[in-house]
């Protein structure tokens, strides 16, 4: 299966890794250039136990690639998971979705011009209660516009 990765932070890289332990055929994005290229030299960006091992075997296997363009993401993956920063607001403690919400809207967007190639969203980020269903409709939105 081919399965996309957006963003590549703690928990998108290692969700990548760990399905292209599995056998699965792995593309990231991230809009950091710089992240992105040093996972394609197989330089962690962050300390986990044996993430340097996984990346660099992944890497000789070809079973992960990394890329700073989202529309290889899309037009390439049968399944993406969106994996971006949720901040907690320290004064409200309500979860900033402006990040998943910017993704949700260029994919909406994208969708369109790779001619609405079919392919499963899964929001990956922590969002609280009731927040797909206003992912939903800020996509459904964004397609009309």
């Amino acid at each position: 299966m081919k399965i996309g990765i957006i963003g590549t932070g703690y928990i998108g890289l290692k969700e990548g890794l760990c399905f292209a332990s599995l056998g699965q055929s792995i593309i990231c994005y991230d809009i950091i250039k710089e992240k992105i290229d040093k996972l394609k030299k197989g330089i962690p960006i962050f300390y986990e136990e044996n993430i340097d091992f996984l990346l660099i075997e992944n890497l000789e296997k070809k079973a992960i690639t990394f890329t700073d363009d989202l529309k290889v993401v899309l037009y390439g993956s049968e399944i993406v998971f969106l994996c971006v920063n949720t901040p907690e607001n320290p004064k409200t403690g309500e979860c900033d979705l402006s990040q998943v919400m910017a993704y949700t809207e260029s994919i909406s967007k994208m969708s369109e011009i790779l001619g609405n190639k079919f392919f499963v969203l899964s929001v990956r980020s922590t969002v609280p209660v009731g927040a797909n269903k206003k992912i939903k409709e800020h996509m459904l939105k964004s397609t009309q516009n």
